[in-house]
Parts: structure tokens; sequence; C-alpha cells
């Protein structure tokens, strides 16, 4: 995953609010969602070349949020999630050989 735009080098910008008793650091970034490692096939055809769509796929207003917390050296420590489920419309495009028949 990687953010959108020109500045992807940005700082993230986003709230720090407090939730049941430790602080969370929430924010909504654009991103792209790579998938270069996906390997799609159909099942039961062993002979299958799959291509899909999951190369910079965006994903406008992801909704992170996560505990904050802080080394001994002073580091600052987010742990981030999403918060609602994400639907990834995908197409799959390819070809499949069968073996022959005796």
């Amino acid at each position: 995953m990687r953010c959108q735009g020109e500045n992807r080098d940005d700082l993230i910008n986003g709230v720090i609010v407090q939730k049941d008793g430790e602080l969370t650091f929430e924010t909504e970034p654009d991103v792209y969602l790579d998938a270069p490692y996906q390997n799609a096939r159909l099942s039961g055809l062993a002979n299958t070349r799959l291509e899909d769509n999951l190369r910079s796929f965006p994903i406008d207003g992801l909704k992170l949020s996560g505990p904050m917390s802080f080394l001994d050296d002073g580091q600052l420590v987010i742990d981030q999630r999403n918060v609602e489920p994400i639907l990834l419309l995908t197409c799959l495009l390819g070809e499949a050989t069968v073996g022959g028949f005796a």
C-alpha cells in the first residue's frame, strides 16, 4: 500500500484522540493497493494464467485507527488498522489450457 498524490513523502494528517484510556491516532489517507504476489488460478486447472487489476488500485479515504505508544528512547510508535471493510472489485483476465484425453 502506498499513498496517492505527488507528495507521497509528506506526513500523513490525522487526529489524536483518547479511546478506552489510551491515545489513539486516526486518519483517512487516500492510498493505492498493490498486490504483486497475488497468484489467481482457476480451481482444478493447473495451467491457468490470470491477470488482475490490483496494481495501483485506488482506495480513497481509507479509515485507519490505532493506539500510540512511546519507546524508552522517546520514539513514537503508531499501530494502524483499517476500521471498516474495503470493497475491492477486481477483474481477472486470462486463459486456461486443459490437458489432452487419451
